[in-house]
């Protein structure tokens, strides 16, 4: 019973966090969601669903959340995302082979933790990605780990003189 009125509550702020999202955004003039930088995740964690609506607020993007690695990867091939987002509770036994397509087509993929672990943190780096984590992982990490993702990114297109 408490389980579940937790699980309510947090559905409640969800829904409440995506409505406030929404509202700033109509009142600041940010234009229309199809605008925004699109940010793919995957996750079944409410709270860290609440994390990634508030880095949505303080980065200007639009949230997608798919039930698969598959699925965010099929969207991905029809929209470029800023970033992929993939919570290994989600379970998905393939998710170094997806980082390693992301990765290759620049599109970063930020494994999110709920603690450190290396034997994780070393898969993601290998594979071309990145790390969120943090207890309690917040939406400045997130913000933070996408901003640091893009400038690598763009230092791969910089030219090097020797």
């Amino acid at each position: 019973m408490t389980r579940s009125l937790g699980n309510k509550a947090l559905k409640r702020l969800e829904r409440a966090a995506r409505a406030l999202v929404t509202q700033f955004q109509r009142r600041s003039g940010r234009g229309s969601q199809s605008e925004q930088p699109l940010v793919l995740a995957v996750t079944h964690c409410h709270p860290i669903r609440v994390v990634l609506y508030a880095a949505a607020f303080q980065g200007g993007w639009r949230f997608h959340f798919t039930k698969s690695l598959r699925a965010a990867l099929d969207v991905a091939s029809t929209r470029r995302p800023k970033a992929v987002f993939y919570d290994h509770a989600a379970g998905d036994p393939a998710w170094c082979q997806y980082c390693l397509c992301l990765s290759r087509e620049g599109i970063p993929f930020v494994s999110v933790a709920h603690k450190n672990d290396d034997s994780i943190f070393f898969g993601v780096l290998a594979a071309g990605g990145y790390q969120a984590c943090g207890e309690p992982l917040t939406s400045e990490e997130i913000v933070n780990v996408v901003d640091f993702a893009q400038e690598v990114a763009g230092l791969a297109h910089v030219p090097v003189k020797s």
